[in-house]
């Protein structure tokens, strides 16, 4: 089993142990990442948990079937993820990736074992964050200091995230609730009112997971606006 005696309680649940003890054994690393230690580092209640491997995703799915105390659920494998449940909890697993010739809405996934390549792909800095094992945090792109100045930003272009996913746009809007102080990053903006036209070809599933996201929320003004 990996040490994790510096991870956090939230962290300690079996079914991340067996994620971390399955990337390991074969030869390989597994991390949290995303909301998860965004919202830790931020001081807020930890929700859903999801985890990445800097292995192919049919790798660490075959070790992890071989444990009686998880299943393995094939949710999305083109796009190199598995869902991985254990008793009620439920954790999103998947490959370290690029995500090339993008269409705004889908990618084409390739395998790639590089962290920080990994992070660069991924929609904003505060949720390129990852956690390791044994509690140390991989930060590559500084999200730690956005979330303390209450700085929403997108990885790299934001002209480059919004085309590539146009829901990012929505998301940006959900996200500048909780984690801006209501001085938008301008360039972020520009690239929302430039390419906005790019959200009517999301499907409606996903516009309105977002859209209920924001409207439930009861500072949902701002984000509306």
């Amino acid at each position: 089993m990996c040490a994790s005696t510096g991870l956090p309680q939230w962290a300690r649940r079996d079914v991340v142990k067996h994620i971390f003890d399955a990337a390991k054994k074969r030869g390989g690393e597994a991390r949290i990442v995303g909301g998860a230690v965004r919202d830790w580092l931020a001081g807020f209640d930890v929700r859903e948990i999801d985890m990445a491997v800097n292995l192919p995703i049919q790798a660490i799915a075959n070790e992890l079937q071989q444990n009686q105390c998880v299943k393995v659920i094939y949710t999305g494998l083109d796009h190199g993820t598995v869902t991985v449940v254990s008793g009620k909890d439920r954790i999103e697993v998947t490959q370290t990736r690029s995500d090339d010739e993008t269409d705004g809405r889908h990618a084409l996934v390739r395998f790639q074992n590089d962290w920080t390549r990994d992070a660069a792909r991924r929609d904003f800095t505060i949720n390129a964050i990852y956690l390791d094992a044994f509690g140390q945090v991989f930060d590559p792109l500084n999200g730690q200091a956005d979330l303390v100045a209450q700085r929403l930003r997108f990885v790299g272009k934001a002209v480059d995230r919004v085309q590539e996913d146009a829901l990012r746009m929505l998301r940006f809007c959900r996200f500048s609730i909780e984690y801006s102080n209501g001085h938008y990053d301008s360039e972020a903006v520009r690239a929302l009112t430039s390419f906005a036209t790019l959200a009517t070809r999301l499907s409606g599933e996903r516009v309105s997971h977002e859209i209920r996201n924001i409207l439930s929320h009861e500072r949902c003004a701002p984000a509306i606006n």
